[in-house]
């Protein structure tokens, strides 16, 4: 069934939410001004001044500098330090001409907001430490297998200690020096899981009256790995997706939405009022609005409330600040709205 909102309020539109992310990236820039950019994303900025045969550099449609500039943003929020985050841009400088810069700029700085769902600090041990510095293996082709070994740590081991575990393991030599090499090839990497055992791995972990078997094709989906590997239960995909039949299709739409809680997701769904597939095709928008709003500090369950009263990040900081932003009052202040 599709969901209608949450609880006697109506769903949001679409409309709602394009325009709340739009307001989440202005808060964004105004929380994090040049002053506090890291030094590549201040240099990136120049580049449209600066003379180049003749005449000021065209960088085309695609490379503006803004644009690094509000990924660059979006990672800060995320966690990342503008010290960890300019290392991860030095590689940018090693290309001559300028729209080079920016285009190597923006793959970087793309492939590290898709990695969102690790901690900074985390995904920075196994650039480091299992991909020797290389940043160009975060991304495709490369991308889908390194996410299923990364997956494997993460589900097998403690918050945290994936990354670390992994490279004493591959016994690899630790790099100092972020890199950017677009012909170098994975290391190997040995599957220490492959499908049939996360699948017996995933059974052992379904709750106690479950039928296995039922669950059999969906415990075998590399998206339930994935989220597996991002913090879920077994028991929370299968909650989340309600019928065996459903695991294969709507955990992958559930595992783009890497960077969500369980109850975030459902939350989200049913603010919405849209299904799990419709959900997971607001990749971009939900993001946007989640590293904004966890920025203000207001708790997640409030996040829908407050963009259907049409409160903004930066009144929602404020009245959170006060003490003066709960559920009620945002309930009220809708139900007054609509009057």
């Amino acid at each position: 069934m599709t969901p209608t909102g949450l609880g006697n309020i109506p769903a949001l539109n679409l409309g709602v939410l394009t325009d709340a992310a739009d307001d989440a990236d202005d808060f964004l820039l105004r929380s994090y001004p040049a002053s506090v950019m890291p030094p590549a994303i201040t240099e990136l900025m120049t580049i449209r001044q600066r003379p180049q045969r003749g005449g000021l550099v065209n960088v085309g449609r695609g490379y503006e500098p803004d644009q690094q500039h509000e990924y660059a943003t979006s990672l800060l929020a995320a966690g990342w330090t503008a010290d960890l985050l300019d290392d991860y841009l030095q590689p940018v400088f090693g290309e001559l001409h300028p729209t080079k810069q920016i285009k190597t700029a923006g793959e970087i700085l793309t492939s590290l907001l898709a990695w969102a769902y690790i901690p900074a600090a985390e995904l920075d041990t196994w650039v480091r430490r299992v991909l020797g510095g290389n940043v160009s293996l975060l991304l495709s082709p490369h991308r889908e297998k390194l996410r299923a070994v990364i997956d494997y740590w993460r589900a097998t081991t403690e918050p945290g200690q994936a990354a670390t575990m992994a490279a004493d393991h591959y016994a690899l030599p630790a790099a100092t020096k972020i890199v950017r090499d677009r012909r170098a090839t994975l290391p190997r990497l040995p599957e220490l899981h492959p499908a049939q055992q996360w699948r017996h791995w995933c059974t052992q972990r379904l709750p106690a009256d479950t039928d296995a078997g039922a669950w059999a094709s969906g415990l075998s989906s590399e998206s339930l790995r994935h989220l597996v590997g991002c913090g879920w239960t077994v028991d929370q995909v299968l909650t989340t997706v309600g019928e065996p039949i459903d695991v294969p299709l709507l955990a992958d739409s559930i595992a783009s939405l890497d960077f969500l809680t369980p109850a975030e997701v459902r939350m989200w769904r049913d603010a919405l009022g849209i299904d799990l597939a419709a959900l997971g095709e607001q990749h971009d928008i939900l993001l946007r609005l989640h590293l904004a709003w966890r920025h203000t500090g207001v708790p997640a369950d409030l996040h829908p409330l407050c963009l259907a009263a049409g409160v903004t990040p930066d009144e929602a900081r404020h009245l959170h600040t006060a003490g003066h932003l709960n559920a009620e009052s945002l309930r009220t202040l809708i139900a007054l709205n609509a009057a």
